[in-house]
């Protein structure tokens, strides 16, 4: 327990700070038409461009987005009002969009994911990737298809945003709403469920862009983050959703200050500071308690007990965070197993060697001046000429002349050997 205990948090990398973690799995569930797809899409271009999103820094990476729910005519119709066409064409290289993926078969997506190495994958939607799984998403098995996609993502270190639609049971709350098996929402690290705050029935339209975000995380509290989505005109120069703050803070008083507490606790890593020390600091503050709580909640902060007063907690952003991409190492790429290249390099070899040293043996039997050795070479010559070959003659030494030269010798060199068939076989018993 001791070197548990005395273990310190580590700080996490994420691909949307406080909302979604890199390596890990979001489901983002809503009733039809409400803006789920839209704001997966906001994400995807701050990635993509590593530009601020909602007054939170986005880091800049790889996207894979799946669209089996939308045709392709009205995905790019969102992605041209958002500016995707504007990015720069090496960018855009970095985001592949596609469709097909079966919730049953996730070859291909392993396939994308070892190739195409993306830090983001967006797959829009889990219905629309399980049609053919013979499966109930109401049953438990289905489930276990959700994790080993998840699985297979996080060991690739890449971040998943999972759209998915919310049940019609209206005495259903909280993550009850989301449909299917309660083992969908246990797959995931985070759910996030948007709303719009005006009934469909309702004749109030002074709220109709207003969408509140709900999210339930595995680690931290939850939130009622408020946005508005903003005219199609504005997504261009600014972004779909516009953030208005949390339900109770429209002020954005805890978003201030929390931005305020990361950005000096940032610029001094390593240094603890006690609550006292940062409300002296900042001055005095309702929320200070709530905030620091929330960053350690999101990992981007620790807490950790003050080594003079030990009852009082200090608070700081360690020296050794991370700055990998992938909040796991990814397996690295595929490459031909040295083993086949080593083997057939060793098979050239032989084969040289082999030719070496026949040329070698036939140079010194060349050299020999033995009575037997001249009568060969000159019974040769004579053969050669009456056959009318011109080609260099070469002799084999210390064996039969009909034995077959080593397999191992080139083809060419076996063609300037040459044989008599009606020499009878002496070398074998004699010295040469």
């Amino acid at each position: 327990m001791l070197k548990f205990l005395d273990k310190e948090q580590e700080i996490i990398d994420w691909i949307y700070p406080g909302l979604l973690p890199k390596g890990e799995l979001l489901l983002l569930a809503a009733e039809p038409k409400v803006g789920k797809t839209l704001f997966a899409t906001d994400i995807m271009y701050a990635h993509l461009t590593g530009t601020p999103l909602h007054g939170n820094p986005i880091p800049k990476g790889k996207i894979l987005y799946y669209h089996d729910d939308e045709s392709e005519n009205s995905v790019r119709r969102k992605l041209f009002a958002r500016g995707f066409d504007l990015v720069d064409r090496e960018l855009q290289r970095d985001m592949m969009i596609t469709s097909g993926l079966k919730l049953d078969n996730l070859q291909e997506l392993e396939e994308e994911l070892e190739t195409f190495r993306p830090t983001l994958v967006v797959i829009d939607s889990l219905s629309a990737i399980a049609r053919n799984l013979g499966v109930s998403e109401n049953e438990v098995a289905f489930a276990k298809h959700i994790y080993k996609m998840r699985d297979l993502l996080s060991k690739y270190g890449a971040a998943c945003i999972l759209i998915h639609h919310e049940n019609k049971n209206r005495e259903a709350v909280g993550i009850n709403k989301v449909a299917g098996s309660s083992r969908i929402t246990a797959a995931a690290w985070g759910i996030a469920q948007m709303k719009s705050l005006v009934k469909k029935d309702s004749d109030d339209s002074s709220k109709d862009n207003i969408r509140c975000l709900k999210t339930t995380l595995r680690e931290g509290t939850s939130q009622n983050l408020m946005f508005e989505m903003q005219p199609s005109d504005n997504w261009l120069d600014e972004s779909i959703f516009k953030y208005i703050g949390e339900a109770d803070d429209k002020n954005n008083e805890k978003q201030n200050q929390g931005i305020k507490l990361l950005d000096f606790l940032t610029n001094n890593k390593g240094t603890a500071f006690a609550v006292e020390e940062l409300k002296e600091k900042f001055g005095p503050s309702n929320y200070i308690y709530e905030v620091l709580n929330r960053l350690e909640d999101q990992s981007r902060i620790i807490r950790r007990r003050d080594k003079i007063k030990k009852r009082r907690y200090v608070y700081l952003v360690p020296d050794n965070t991370k700055s990998d991409l992938c909040a796991t190492n990814p397996p690295p790429a595929q490459t031909k197993p040295e083993t086949d290249i080593t083997e057939t390099e060793a098979n050239k070899n032989k084969i040289q060697q082999d030719i070496q040293t026949f040329r070698l043996d036939s140079d010194l039997v060349e050299k020999n001046e033995t009575p037997l050795k001249q009568d060969l070479k000159q019974e040769n010559t004579d053969e050669s000429k009456d056959s009318g070959d011109n080609k260099e003659l070469i002799q084999v030494s210390g064996s039969d002349l009909n034995t077959p030269p080593s397999p191992h010798i080139d083809t060419t060199i076996q063609e300037n050997v040459v044989h008599n068939p009606d020499r009878p076989n002496t070398l074998n018993n004699v010295d040469i």
